[in-house]
């Protein structure tokens, strides 16, 4: 996970649109089918700098950490998607498309790895080539991304504990999102990768957690055996945040909400929550948990003492990645208490980006 979140800085697009490779990292350029008269590498695009990455990760991953091929076959799979929806014109890229028409053909991705072995780089991803196939690969691009930094952060010189636990927190609760998917099906592909990244989180805390008094643990994976029908649920059953809300409610109007807010007028706090009290009957509003979370977090940092841009930025990319599933969602339908939700979480994001 350190080199999947290095090679992250290799190469980019900034806030104004203009696309930059590091030039310190130019030897992910030889992966690249893109070879001039002069006999040097260019990517002159996001595109073609996101085909060659794949191949030089493969590499790396495989040369330096070993890793089993089905893993590896996952971790870049996981990658090419991450990498695709962090630059708004990718966003909708088919992976399947993408892999065919801008990584099976190149030369490096079908050499022999062993000069004794017949195994290419293309054998190991198509052993996996049907995760390419799941329409909600993209759900796994936060999850991903903060597990990679977070492995970067731990194995850093000097440790931020309170990064590292906002962040083990936005795991956590992203995960909890993911586990109640009716995807997560036993057997299912969208079920072996949410495996896969449980099983590496867990490690890494049970492994460095220690260091910051970091415990966020997540919830055990059980999928279901089949897909639950909606029809099916009870209200014994959905014990979701907007139950809990509404049982809490009644008991704090015995104390303080029904108070008024200004001794000459008569609007009282509860009258306030009374206005919006529907919102509570959403049972889709835990999805709005890491948002919140990652801005009130925002909020803080850039009205703190030190700025700390690298942290700024990248729980800005976390939240405008989250942002974009949830769009995505069938319940954000025009008037929608849904989208009313998500509208006023956008509107607040975007005042404080054009402040800050």
């Amino acid at each position: 996970y350190i080199d999947i979140y290095t090679i992250d800085d290799y190469f980019y697009v900034t806030q104004d649109g203009e696309f930059r490779v590091d030039t310190q990292h130019e030897s992910i350029l030889k992966y690249c089918n893109y070879k001039n008269t002069s006999g040097t590498y260019k990517c002159n695009d996001y595109i073609e700098m996101t085909s060659c990455s794949v191949i030089y990760l493969l590499k790396t991953l495989k040369e330096k950490c070993k890793l089993e091929d089905d893993k590896l076959a996952e971790y870049v799979i996981l990658w090419l998607s991450y990498k695709l929806n962090r630059h708004s014109p990718c966003s909708a890229t088919n992976l399947n498309d993408f892999y065919t028409n801008h990584i099976e053909k190149n030369e490096y991705y079908n050499k022999k790895i062993k000069d004794d072995d017949t195994t290419t780089y293309k054998d190991i991803i198509d052993k996996k080539k049907d995760l390419m196939d799941i329409k909600e690969i993209s759900k796994f691009s936060s999850l991903f991304s903060i597990l990679s930094y977070l492995y970067y952060l731990f194995h850093g010189e000097c440790l931020d504990c309170e990064k590292n636990w906002e962040l083990a927190t936005n795991f956590a609760e992203i995960f909890e999102d993911l586990i109640k998917d009716p995807n997560n099906i036993k057997g299912s592909l969208y079920t072996q990768i949410l495996s896969t990244l449980s099983d590496d989180y867990n490690n890494l805390i049970n492994k460095y957690g220690n260091k910051c008094s970091i415990s966020q643990s997540i919830s055990q994976l059980t999928p279901q055996n089949k897909p639950v029908e909606s029809s099916l649920q009870t209200s014994e059953g959905t014990s979701s945040s907007s139950s809990i809300l509404n049982t809490s409610i009644p008991g704090l109007s015995i104390f303080a909400i029904p108070k008024k807010i200004k001794d000459d007028d008569t609007t009282t706090y509860k009258d306030i929550i009374d206005k919006k009290k529907d919102l509570m009957d959403i049972k889709e509003i835990s999805k709005f948990s890491s948002l919140f979370s990652i801005l009130s977090y925002l909020y803080y940092l850039f009205h703190g003492e030190c700025l700390d841009c690298e942290k700024n930025w990248e729980l800005a990319t976390n939240f405008a990645e989250i942002f974009e599933d949830l769009i995505k969602d069938p319940n954000n339908i025009k008037g929608s208490l849904y989208t009313q939700i998500l509208s006023t979480l956008s509107d607040d994001y975007n005042n404080l980006i054009n402040k800050y």
